[in-house]
């Protein structure tokens, strides 16, 4: 049982991290997609 609750808490560990770099990636990916596009447009937006 004790096996079992660390495989747990490894999984776990694991996947709160996952998540954590997911929602970090998301929010990056969400500022600078319209910098990109200013770029491309047109130069850079001011």
């Amino acid at each position: 049982m004790v096996h079992d609750l660390q495989t747990v808490g490894r999984f776990t560990k694991w996947l709160m991290i996952t998540l954590i770099g997911i929602f970090l990636g998301t929010v990056v990916l969400g500022e600078y997609i319209p910098k990109v596009i200013g770029y491309i447009r047109g130069g850079p937006a001011h």
